[in-house]
């Protein structure tokens, strides 16, 4: 460009000198220009300007400003710094006293432009503070001018000379205007640490809620969370970025994937899963990859005869086939085809050596072990519809080509042929080795196949098929999920072994041919006993989906599938695990799942509908960004009875107005709001006044009338405080009115003394538990008590039986003897004044079970709202069984809560010094690894010796459990 500049130069030098007067200024205004000609270059004519405006020295030229090109504008300021220095400090006062007026970025852009092209002794230093100034204002929290301020810095920046962008400072102002924007940085022409970038994201990133739902294909993220989804708390901003890796046990081998999730976007992440299960069911080793696979094929095992097995063949989606060696490690890769050929049939030599697959009609044979060899084609008339290596052999392949109906048999080294019928197609073939193939066709039928004559049906709507590798029993599965076993030598006659519980989507015999085992897509594996008469299933449980099934030659499974528990690292450092939720679900039906260990926000009526409320939507947005999922709303009063003549005509008594019609009236946008940022809505009902306490039929009618109207404009639900007039029936009639809504919850928040009016009986804890969904009962007060005195006097842990983890066995206990799927409503103490004392009984309540209600206040503390993050990413901590344990003497409780393979240890230290915790060799069982879930570090606990762990004063730590190793006896 130097010689283009130097040549026009040459020939237009009036128009080369005016451009190099004009290069110092970030834009050029008609004004300035005309300006600029006149004080620099007084004998010319506008016509010089029109020139200018046209010429190819201009980048872009609109009605009112220019843009020289930028390396043009390079090679000007060189020519300009180059010649006489007065003469460019004149050019540089001259555009300074032009744009005295002009907005601060473009002062700031021009101000940098001269620091950067002269080498004076205070240039450097002048141009680090310029990039100072410009980076604190780029990364201005919440503020819409710091948006437009990162617009103009990423315009002008890479405008500016070599030597300024050199500074680190020039590119973080670049990372953080794309960040905050939800752009792509540019390109980086200079070579710098990835951490300077991750560093300047930070600068503007803040707490953003995603959603992440561990579905059986794998990861569902979410942005903003779904409704469905668990709700965790990530560093972002347009754009949040996750690490995640695979979480089964013994740990698999799969590299952390970086996911990008912008706003108002969902991301499905597949995860595949190869596990590999002895007899009992007890895992031996994980493969996890973040790549959906088409097909799996398993087969070897690792002996002293034969150390290369076992080993995993994965066909992914685009045809690439990945070689697994039997720690998990991808070895070896077979690339797609070239031309797009689909690939089927993928199998594994006995040995695991040998890999072969159907493609373009022909089969495929490639050897993998030691090292991967060419690919040979076997080729025969007809399509390839099934390949297999024979049992015996370590590359021994039979398969079957269909040609217009005659399925043909061959073998790679035999030259016999046998020919059957497939009149209707052919999906499978089974086995090849016995005395005769089982055939199943296109309309799934299974037909035991002859050389003459007709076939003989043994089953139809059979969803698939499989049997021992010696020919000794074929097993098919039938859609309703019954599983039948035709011995070698039984003329057709089969065995009933049993029933699944799905439709089975692949069938296996094990080594020895004693036994059947089925899988059906969820984290269930079902085996029967070949050997016994009636057998009654084994049921082994997996923490994935499993779809298919291979017999081991060891005798044990190997289980492939999707999904399963998932780890994910956040940008500052938090890490989650979540787990799918494969429990059983023993709640009753009329007992919504969103309630279930759910964290209410009590939000007082001032901050929604007073004189200073904000926006709906803001209340709503600053609501959820705590995690809260469901506001409780009040204390409200019931409205008055709506007016015959329309569904809310009255609302006023002599001219009083009533609070709660107020507030009915003002809801809509609130629970609009609500609804759109994913928190529930559940209004608080004081019934404390007099009327209530008599309890007439005005009375009831209000509250009924009340609660029918809340749930009309969307409420999830209510909560009855006080009413202690209020009966059985009346609380039943509640609940059946909110079943006429879908998901509605009904919550008590009663006083001890419980009275009963003429209408019904004495109410008991009994009675009331069977009623409600959330419940204070009498046993809750006295609980909530016990916290307040505990945690005042630093003796959380004790054992005593008046201590509260006591009386709070107790609760648990009362509770499920009166009604299962009720939850208690815990409560923070009124005794508790101190903050930190209300922060330490919150993170209490937070590591229980049931539905924590807390003040809103409360939960946007950093340190609780950390915790309510993590209660809601961790089902241990919202559905999992409780138990309680004295591990650090009378000041530290110890609650583990477990759900499924999911393990979490809470420790609460009610003293105000540190504490230590000596976990006793005996917990938890075997070798494992903790996990800090609110610091990320990690310590293991190898079983003979035991393990301190410290907590600080008036402090909290929560625990994520993992095995180190699989010693942790069978599952299922």
């Amino acid at each position: 460009m130097d010689a283009e500049i130097a040549e026009l130069a040459e020939v237009r030098p009036d128009l080369v000198r005016l451009a190099e007067c004009l290069c110092l200024a970030a834009g050029v205004e008609r004004a300035f220009l005309r300006r600029a000609r006149i004080r620099f270059l007084p004998r010319t004519t506008a016509g010089l300007e029109a020139e200018l405006w046209f010429s190819p020295l201009v980048e872009s030229a609109g009605d009112q400003m220019l843009l020289l090109d930028p390396t043009v504008s390079e090679v000007l300021r060189r020519r300009l710094t180059g010649g006489p220095r007065e003469h460019a400090a004149a050019v540089r006062e001259f555009t300074a006293d032009a744009h005295r007026e002009a907005p601060p970025v473009v002062r700031w852009f021009e101000d940098l432009l001269w620091a950067g092209l002269l080498p004076t002794a205070d240039g450097h230093e002048r141009v680090k503070e310029g990039l100072a100034r410009m980076l604190l204002a780029v990364t201005a929290d919440e503020d819409e001018a710091a948006d437009d301020l990162g617009r103009w810095a990423l315009h002008y920046l890479p405008r500016l000379p070599a030597g300024v962008l050199r500074h680190d400072d020039a590119w973080r102002i670049q990372v953080a205007s794309s960040e905050r924007l939800g752009l792509d940085p540019p390109r980086d022409p200079f070579s710098r640490p990835d951490a300077i970038a991750s560093g300047a994201r930070a600068l503007v990133q803040r707490d953003v809620v995603i959603g992440v739902s561990a579905r059986s294909g794998g990861l569902v993220l979410s942005s903003p969370a779904a409704l469905d989804a668990v709700a965790i708390s990530a560093s972002g901003g347009h754009t949040v970025r996750l690490d995640v890796t695979g979480a089964l046990e013994p740990p698999p081998r799969m590299a952390p994937v970086r996911v990008e999730l912008r706003a108002d976007q969902s991301v499905l992440l597949p995860l595949t899963v190869v596990q590999r299960l002895t007899r009992s069911g007890r895992p031996e080793w994980s493969l996890a990859q973040p790549r959906r696979a088409l097909e799996v094929a398993a087969g070897g095992q690792a002996s002293a005869s034969d150390p290369a097995g076992p080993h995993v063949a994965v066909l992914l989606a685009d045809g690439t086939i990945v070689f697994h060696d039997h720690e998990g490690e991808a070895v070896a890769a077979v690339p797609a085809p070239s031309d797009g050929a689909p690939r089927h049939s993928l199998t594994l030599s006995p040995h695991g050596t040998t890999l072969a697959w159907v493609e373009d009609g022909a089969v495929h044979q490639c050897e993998m072990v030691p090292e991967p060899g060419p690919v040979q084609v076997l080729r025969g008339e007809g399509g390839v519809v099934d390949v297999r290596f024979r049992p015996d052999s370590r590359d021994e392949l039979v398969w079957g080509t269909l040609s217009q109906g005659v399925l043909v048999l061959r073998g790679k080294h035999s030259l016999a042929e046998p020919v059957y019928l497939a009149d209707d197609g052919v999906r499978a073939v089974w086995p090849f080795f016995g005395v005769r193939p089982a055939l199943l066709d296109e309309l799934d039928r299974l037909w035991l196949c002859r050389t003459s004559g007709e076939h003989q049906l043994l089953a139809e709507s059979v969803a698939s098929v499989s049997g021992s590798q010696d020919g000794r029993w074929l097993v098919a599965a039938q859609r309703d999920g019954t599983v039948l076993a035709w011995p070698r030598g039984r003329s057709g006659r089969h065995t009933l072994l049993g029933r699944a519980p799905w439709e089975p989507t692949d069938l296996a015999v094990d080594a020895a041919g004693t036994h059947v085992a089925a899988v059906g897509g969820d984290g269930r594996l079902v085996v029967w006993d070949l050997t016994e008469t009636s057998p009654q299933p084994l049921v082994v449980r997996v923490d994935f989906a499993a779809d298919r099934i291979f017999a081991d030659p060891s005798g044990g499974w190997t289980v492939a599938g999707s999904g399963g528990p998932a780890g994910l690292r956040t940008e500052d450092g938090r890490r989650y695990l979540v787990s799918p939720d494969h429990e059983p679900d023993l709640r009753p039906e009329d007992v919504p799942a969103w309630i279930l260990g759910c964290v209410l926000a009590e939000v007082e009526t001032s901050v929604l509908w007073g004189d200073r409320a904000a926006a709906p939507s803001e209340v709503m947005k600053d609501l959820s960004e705590t995690g809260a999922r469901c506001v409780l709303a009040g204390p409200l009063v019931p409205p008055p009875l709506a007016d015959p003549a329309g569904p809310d005509a009255g609302g006023r008594d002599g001219g009083v107005a009533f609070d709660g019609l107020d507030r009915l009236d003002g809801s809509a946008p609130l629970i609009e709001a609500a609804k759109r940022h994913g928190v529930r809505f559940v209004v608080d009902l004081d019934l404390t006044g007099d009327e209530f306490g008599r309890m007439g039929a005005v009375a009831r009618a209000r509250i009924y009338d009340g609660v029918r109207r809340w749930l009309d404009r969307g409420a999830d639900g209510v909560r009855i405080t006080g009413g202690a007039a209020i009966g059985r029936r009346f609380l039943r009639d509640l609940r059946h009115l909110l079943q006429g809504y879908d998901d509605r919850v009904l919550i008590e928040n009663r006083p001890w003394e419980l009275y009963a009016d003429a209408h019904d009986a004495p109410v008991t804890a009994g009675g009331l538990s069977d009623a409600s969904h959330v419940a204070n009962l009498p046993l809750s007060p006295d609980t909530t008590l016990a916290l307040a005195l505990r945690i005042r006097s630093g003796t959380l842990g004790s054992d005593h039986s008046d201590a509260y983890a006591a009386r709070l066995a107790q609760a648990e206990q009362a509770l499920e003897a009166a009604r299962r799927g009720a939850q208690w409503g815990h409560t923070l103490p009124e005794q508790l004044l101190l903050p930190e004392h209300q922060a330490l009984a919150a993170a209490v309540l937070l590591s229980l079970p049931g539905c924590p209600t807390l003040p809103l206040g409360l939960l946007g503390e950093p340190r609780t709202a950390a915790l309510l993050r993590l209660r809601q990413a961790h089902l241990a901590l919202s559905k999992g069984t409780l138990q309680l344990h004295h591990f650090g003497g009378p000041e530290v409780l110890a609650v583990l809560r477990t759900h499924g393979s999911e393990t979490i240890l809470c420790l609460a230290n009610s003293a105000q010094q540190r504490r230590t915790v000596s976990l006793p060799s005996s917990f938890p069982a075997g070798a494992v690894r903790l996990l800090d879930l609110l610091d990320g570090r990690e310590v293991e606990h190898d079983g003979p010796v035991p393990l301190d762990l410290s907590v600080g004063g008036l402090d909290v730590r929560w625990l994520m459990v993992t095995p180190l190793r699989s010693d942790l006896g069978p599952r299922g």
